[in-house]
């Protein structure tokens, strides 16, 4: 497995004395925020992240803040709330991800290799329409 990090340091939060990497979703106001902000948190940190470090990305919503070092809890706070629209998309994309990957190990665990081959023969024969399929084996590996 090819093994990978980040290039630059992931943006820090400083709160009072405390200093954590990335936001807390228990920050956030109301209940429901509380319960499922962990997309607005992910969103958040990405996008500061993206904004300190990569070029054409940088943001309105982060102008003023320091290139490095801690943000302040506040001001994290409030780039939060003002990328709730971000945050609903990110979840959308999290949840459609998590669905291909529990598909995939359901595959892996409750159908043998052979027959997994042969379900998606069938499915391409089905698809091409005919009985002589145009497949490569390394098309047949990456599915």
């Amino acid at each position: 497995m090819k093994e990978t990090a980040l290039r630059h340091p992931w943006p820090s939060v400083r709160e009072g004395e405390v200093l954590s990497y990335g936001g807390c979703q228990g920050w956030l106001e109301g209940e429901t925020a509380r319960k499922s902000g962990c997309g607005l948190v992910a969103a958040t940190d990405l996008l500061l992240y993206l904004h300190r470090h990569r070029e054409g990305c940088a943001s309105r919503a982060f102008q003023g803040l320091p290139e490095s070092g801690p943000i302040p809890a506040e001001v994290y706070r409030q780039l939060m709330e003002e990328s709730a629209p971000l945050a609903n998309y990110t979840n959308e994309l999290m949840a459609g991800r998590f669905s291909e990957v529990m598909w995939l190990v359901e595959q892996i665990m409750w159908k043998s290799m052979d027959r997994r081959i042969a379900a998606f023969l069938l499915e391409e024969a089905a698809i091409e329409g005919g009985a002589r399929l145009h497949v490569t084996h390394e098309t047949i590996a990456r599915h």
